[in-house]
């Protein structure tokens, strides 16, 4: 599949989907300068968190969703930031709290086979927001944050999630 998107030069995008559309940002390597379009290849984990970010934004009008990201074998990607969330945090920042997140991940087999059922999730609850870490596949992630004050129930986010990574034939 190839898409045009609004990448930096070099580096990564930070930036609220308002503010230029659909937005996404990638790995930090360095300080960007400039914006350009280019056709890229997009991940299929990358795919994924488009498709849940778009979802989110239909399903939960309230402006609550805070981010979006996605943890893979090779790394960590983001496809939405609010304003907030651009102000708040460096990118390194949320790449530093996305690649933790990942390498959690590692352990949820651990917890599902002492619990004898499938682990959906993981939240940390924050002042002012809430993390929601979605393992889809051993390696494999999506990452929601909300704001802490929105109208929603954690479940729904959830489920939502999962019922697009099966569409996206992405889930185990």
């Amino acid at each position: 599949m190839r898409i045009t998107v609004i990448r930096r030069d070099i580096g990564s995008l930070c930036g609220s989907a308002s503010s230029l559309g659909a937005l996404r940002w990638g790995h930090v390597h360095g300080p960007a300068t400039s914006f350009r379009e280019e056709a890229v290849e997009l991940s299929a984990m990358e795919q994924l968190a488009e498709q849940v970010s778009g979802a989110l934004q239909d399903e939960f009008t309230e402006v609550c969703l805070v981010g979006v990201s996605y943890y893979e074998q090779e790394g960590v990607g983001h496809v939405y930031r609010s304003d907030w969330a651009t102000e708040k945090y460096e990118p390194e920042q949320v790449d530093a709290i996305v690649e933790d997140l990942r390498l959690e991940a590692i352990a949820f087999a651990a917890h599902e086979q002492r619990q004898e059922e499938r682990l959906h999730a993981t939240a940390r609850v924050y002042d002012e927001m809430i993390d929601i870490s979605i393992p889809l596949t051993e390696v494999t992630g999506v990452v929601v944050a909300l704001d802490r004050e929105g109208t929603y129930r954690t479940r729904d986010v959830v489920d939502l999630v999962e019922r697009v990574a099966e569409r996206a034939n992405v889930s185990e």
